[in-house]
Protein backbone atom coordinates (compact mmCIF):
# COMPACT_ATOMS: atom_id res chain seq x y z
CA UNK A 1 0.00 0.00 0.00
CA UNK A 2 1.11 3.48 -0.31
CA UNK A 3 2.00 5.72 2.64
CA UNK A 4 2.76 8.51 1.38
CA UNK A 5 3.11 10.09 -2.11
CA UNK A 6 6.43 12.45 -2.94
CA UNK A 7 7.24 12.11 0.97
CA UNK A 8 10.15 14.83 0.75
CA UNK A 9 10.07 17.04 4.74
CA UNK A 10 8.07 14.22 6.55
CA UNK A 11 10.49 11.75 7.22
CA UNK A 12 9.66 10.98 10.63
CA UNK A 13 5.57 10.39 9.78
CA UNK A 14 6.88 8.20 6.71
CA UNK A 15 8.92 5.58 9.25
CA UNK A 16 6.35 5.90 11.96
CA UNK A 17 3.87 4.69 9.68
CA UNK A 18 6.14 2.08 8.17
CA UNK A 19 6.57 0.21 11.94
CA UNK A 20 2.87 0.80 12.55
CA UNK A 21 2.00 -1.65 9.32
CA UNK A 22 5.04 -3.35 9.89
CA UNK A 23 3.42 -4.77 13.68
CA UNK A 24 -0.01 -4.45 12.97
CA UNK A 25 -0.03 -5.40 8.85
CA UNK A 26 3.20 -7.33 7.86
CA UNK A 27 1.56 -9.11 4.78
CA UNK A 28 0.86 -5.05 3.33
CA UNK A 29 3.97 -3.94 1.61
CA UNK A 30 4.71 -0.45 1.98
CA UNK A 31 5.22 1.64 -1.25
CA UNK A 32 5.81 5.52 -1.60
CA UNK A 33 6.85 7.50 -4.73
CA UNK A 34 9.33 10.54 -4.03
CA UNK A 35 9.85 13.20 -6.28
CA UNK A 36 13.34 12.96 -5.68
CA UNK A 37 16.10 10.76 -4.10
CA UNK A 38 15.37 11.29 0.02
CA UNK A 39 18.53 12.46 1.68
CA UNK A 40 20.20 12.60 -1.63
CA UNK A 41 21.84 9.01 -1.83
CA UNK A 42 21.76 8.70 2.10
CA UNK A 43 18.29 6.56 1.57
CA UNK A 44 16.84 7.36 5.15
CA UNK A 45 13.98 5.06 4.50
CA UNK A 46 16.11 1.63 3.55
CA UNK A 47 14.46 -1.43 5.24
CA UNK A 48 11.28 0.79 5.59
CA UNK A 49 9.79 0.87 2.67
CA UNK A 50 8.87 -2.53 0.14
CA UNK A 51 8.37 -0.95 -2.76
CA UNK A 52 10.16 1.97 -4.03
CA UNK A 53 9.22 4.33 -6.20
CA UNK A 54 11.62 6.70 -6.87
CA UNK A 55 13.03 10.21 -9.34
CA UNK A 56 16.49 8.78 -10.54
CA UNK A 57 18.87 11.97 -10.94
CA UNK A 58 19.73 10.64 -14.03
CA UNK A 59 20.96 14.42 -14.81
CA UNK A 60 23.26 14.87 -11.82
CA UNK A 61 26.72 13.19 -11.78
CA UNK A 62 26.82 9.21 -10.29
CA UNK A 63 30.85 8.57 -11.11
CA UNK A 64 30.96 5.56 -8.16
CA UNK A 65 27.61 3.82 -9.34
CA UNK A 66 25.76 4.26 -6.09
CA UNK A 67 22.72 4.23 -8.12
CA UNK A 68 23.07 0.56 -9.10
CA UNK A 69 24.34 -0.33 -6.13
CA UNK A 70 21.81 1.06 -4.46
CA UNK A 71 19.48 -0.74 -6.35
CA UNK A 72 21.09 -4.37 -6.09
CA UNK A 73 20.84 -3.53 -2.49
CA UNK A 74 17.74 -2.99 -1.78
CA UNK A 75 16.52 -6.07 -4.22
CA UNK A 76 18.55 -7.97 -2.32
CA UNK A 77 16.59 -7.32 0.72
CA UNK A 78 13.81 -8.15 -1.06
CA UNK A 79 12.51 -4.76 -2.30
CA UNK A 80 11.17 -3.65 -5.56
CA UNK A 81 13.17 -0.72 -7.07
CA UNK A 82 11.23 1.45 -10.20
CA UNK A 83 11.94 5.10 -11.20
CA UNK A 84 9.41 7.27 -10.77
CA UNK A 85 8.88 9.32 -13.91
CA UNK A 86 6.21 12.58 -13.12
CA UNK A 87 5.94 12.64 -17.11
CA UNK A 88 8.11 12.05 -19.82
CA UNK A 89 10.04 14.52 -22.09
CA UNK A 90 8.78 17.36 -23.75
CA UNK A 91 6.80 16.82 -26.88
CA UNK A 92 9.38 18.79 -29.06
CA UNK A 93 11.82 15.96 -28.28
CA UNK A 94 13.03 13.81 -30.66
CA UNK A 95 10.42 10.60 -30.38
CA UNK A 96 13.16 8.19 -30.33
CA UNK A 97 14.50 9.46 -26.75
CA UNK A 98 11.73 8.11 -24.94
CA UNK A 99 12.70 5.00 -26.17
CA UNK A 100 15.46 5.72 -24.73
CA UNK A 101 14.63 6.26 -21.35
CA UNK A 102 14.12 2.19 -21.25
CA UNK A 103 18.24 1.61 -22.07
CA UNK A 104 18.72 4.04 -19.36
CA UNK A 105 16.87 1.52 -17.18
CA UNK A 106 18.70 -1.17 -18.46
CA UNK A 107 22.47 1.36 -17.93
CA UNK A 108 21.31 1.72 -14.18
CA UNK A 109 19.96 -1.97 -13.77
CA UNK A 110 16.33 -1.32 -13.15
CA UNK A 111 13.49 -4.01 -13.50
CA UNK A 112 10.37 -0.77 -14.02
CA UNK A 113 8.97 2.68 -13.59
CA UNK A 114 6.26 4.63 -11.92
CA UNK A 115 4.30 6.76 -14.19
CA UNK A 116 2.63 9.58 -12.82
CA UNK A 117 0.74 11.11 -15.51
CA UNK A 118 -0.68 9.94 -19.08
CA UNK A 119 -3.37 12.68 -19.67
CA UNK A 120 -2.19 15.84 -18.14
CA UNK A 121 -5.06 18.17 -20.29
CA UNK A 122 -6.07 21.32 -19.40
CA UNK A 123 -9.49 21.96 -19.48
CA UNK A 124 -9.09 25.92 -19.11
CA UNK A 125 -8.09 25.77 -23.11
CA UNK A 126 -10.12 23.46 -25.33
CA UNK A 127 -11.10 24.11 -28.77
CA UNK A 128 -12.95 22.23 -31.08
CA UNK A 129 -11.24 21.84 -34.51
CA UNK A 130 -12.26 19.08 -37.16
CA UNK A 131 -14.69 17.52 -35.05
CA UNK A 132 -11.75 16.68 -32.43
CA UNK A 133 -11.03 18.37 -29.13
CA UNK A 134 -7.60 19.95 -29.31
CA UNK A 135 -5.96 20.32 -25.75
CA UNK A 136 -3.25 22.43 -24.46
CA UNK A 137 -1.24 20.62 -22.06
CA UNK A 138 1.67 21.78 -20.08
CA UNK A 139 3.34 23.65 -21.66
CA UNK A 140 5.90 21.59 -22.47
CA UNK A 141 3.15 19.04 -23.14
CA UNK A 142 5.33 16.75 -20.90
CA UNK A 143 1.93 14.59 -19.47
CA UNK A 144 -0.16 13.93 -22.25
CA UNK A 145 0.20 10.55 -24.32
CA UNK A 146 -2.85 10.64 -25.30
CA UNK A 147 -5.31 12.97 -27.08
CA UNK A 148 -9.22 13.02 -26.38
CA UNK A 149 -10.71 12.77 -29.42
CA UNK A 150 -14.97 12.51 -30.71
CA UNK A 151 -15.60 9.54 -28.70
CA UNK A 152 -12.65 8.05 -28.47
CA UNK A 153 -8.94 8.32 -27.61
CA UNK A 154 -6.72 9.68 -30.17
CA UNK A 155 -2.88 8.03 -29.81
CA UNK A 156 0.26 10.17 -29.86
CA UNK A 157 4.02 9.16 -31.35
CA UNK A 158 5.22 9.23 -28.06
CA UNK A 159 3.04 6.55 -26.97
CA UNK A 160 4.07 4.51 -29.75
CA UNK A 161 7.61 5.30 -28.99
CA UNK A 162 7.17 4.27 -25.28
CA UNK A 163 5.68 0.74 -26.33
CA UNK A 164 9.06 0.10 -28.37
CA UNK A 165 10.79 0.57 -25.47
CA UNK A 166 9.22 -1.55 -23.49
CA UNK A 167 9.23 -4.20 -26.78
CA UNK A 168 13.49 -3.44 -26.47
CA UNK A 169 13.05 -4.32 -22.42
CA UNK A 170 11.23 -7.47 -22.96
CA UNK A 171 12.94 -8.75 -26.23
CA UNK A 172 16.53 -7.88 -23.52
CA UNK A 173 14.72 -9.77 -20.65
CA UNK A 174 13.77 -12.86 -23.04
CA UNK A 175 17.56 -13.16 -24.17
CA UNK A 176 18.23 -13.30 -20.01
CA UNK A 177 16.15 -15.75 -19.60
CA UNK A 178 16.77 -17.77 -22.40
CA UNK A 179 21.09 -17.46 -22.00
CA UNK A 180 20.16 -18.53 -18.09
CA UNK A 181 18.15 -21.89 -19.36
CA UNK A 182 21.34 -22.45 -21.72
CA UNK A 183 23.66 -21.93 -19.02
CA UNK A 184 22.08 -24.87 -16.66
CA UNK A 185 21.74 -27.40 -19.93
CA UNK A 186 25.27 -26.23 -21.57
CA UNK A 187 27.65 -24.30 -19.37
CA UNK A 188 30.46 -24.30 -21.97
CA UNK A 189 28.10 -22.96 -24.83
CA UNK A 190 30.62 -19.98 -26.71
CA UNK A 191 27.20 -18.44 -26.91
CA UNK A 192 26.84 -17.64 -23.21
CA UNK A 193 29.57 -15.09 -23.44
CA UNK A 194 27.99 -13.53 -26.09
CA UNK A 195 25.02 -13.35 -24.93
CA UNK A 196 25.89 -12.08 -21.74
CA UNK A 197 28.00 -9.62 -23.33
CA UNK A 198 25.43 -7.57 -25.59
CA UNK A 199 22.77 -7.73 -21.95
CA UNK A 200 25.38 -5.99 -20.06
CA UNK A 201 26.03 -3.51 -23.15
CA UNK A 202 25.01 -0.12 -22.68
CA UNK A 203 27.98 1.71 -24.97
CA UNK A 204 26.76 0.58 -28.04
CA UNK A 205 24.20 3.77 -27.27
CA UNK A 206 25.75 5.72 -24.54
CA UNK A 207 28.99 7.22 -24.67
CA UNK A 208 31.23 8.04 -22.36
CA UNK A 209 32.51 12.14 -23.04
CA UNK A 210 35.57 13.02 -20.81
CA UNK A 211 35.04 16.99 -21.73
CA UNK A 212 31.40 18.74 -21.10
CA UNK A 213 32.11 20.54 -24.71
CA UNK A 214 31.78 17.21 -26.11
CA UNK A 215 28.13 16.54 -25.64
CA UNK A 216 27.56 19.28 -27.59
CA UNK A 217 25.04 18.34 -30.25
CA UNK A 218 23.45 15.13 -28.37
CA UNK A 219 19.95 14.71 -27.85
CA UNK A 220 19.97 13.56 -24.29
CA UNK A 221 22.76 13.70 -21.64
CA UNK A 222 22.83 11.60 -18.33
CA UNK A 223 24.96 12.66 -15.76
CA UNK A 224 25.44 16.05 -17.49
CA UNK A 225 28.44 18.11 -15.35
CA UNK A 226 30.38 14.94 -14.12
CA UNK A 227 33.17 12.79 -15.13
CA UNK A 228 32.96 10.89 -17.24
CA UNK A 229 29.53 12.31 -18.67
CA UNK A 230 27.21 9.47 -20.05
CA UNK A 231 25.28 10.32 -23.01
CA UNK A 232 22.87 9.13 -25.80
CA UNK A 233 24.15 9.66 -29.17
CA UNK A 234 21.68 11.37 -31.29
CA UNK A 235 21.90 8.52 -33.57
CA UNK A 236 18.93 6.38 -33.71
CA UNK A 237 20.96 3.74 -35.60
CA UNK A 238 22.77 2.77 -32.72
CA UNK A 239 19.67 2.17 -30.73
CA UNK A 240 18.85 -0.04 -33.25
CA UNK A 241 21.98 -1.65 -34.05
CA UNK A 242 21.70 -2.70 -29.96
CA UNK A 243 18.66 -3.94 -30.38
CA UNK A 244 19.21 -5.66 -33.30
CA UNK A 245 22.22 -7.93 -31.61
CA UNK A 246 20.31 -8.66 -28.94
CA UNK A 247 17.26 -10.20 -31.21
CA UNK A 248 19.92 -12.09 -33.50
CA UNK A 249 21.48 -13.38 -30.06
CA UNK A 250 17.60 -14.14 -28.59
CA UNK A 251 17.39 -16.10 -32.11
CA UNK A 252 20.61 -17.80 -31.64
CA UNK A 253 20.14 -19.21 -28.04
CA UNK A 254 16.32 -20.43 -28.79
CA UNK A 255 18.08 -21.99 -31.98
CA UNK A 256 20.66 -24.02 -29.61
CA UNK A 257 17.88 -24.94 -26.82
CA UNK A 258 16.24 -26.46 -29.83
CA UNK A 259 18.50 -28.36 -30.98
CA UNK A 260 19.79 -29.68 -27.31
CA UNK A 261 16.12 -30.94 -26.65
Amino acid sequence: MTVTDEPRGRVQQVLDACDVLARCAPQLKPKSAFKSCPGGYEFTYAGHIREWGYQPRIWSPDPVGKMVAFNREREAAGEKVFWYIHAFLPIAAEAYLHRMFFWALRKYQVRGAMLYSTCEWDYSEVDRCLDDFVISSRVDGAGTLLWPGEGRFLDSVRRETIRDGIGDSDLARLLEARTAELAAKEPGSALLEEARAALADTDSVFRALERPEEAAGYALKLNAGGGPTWAAVNRPQDLYGARERIARLAEKVEARLGAAR
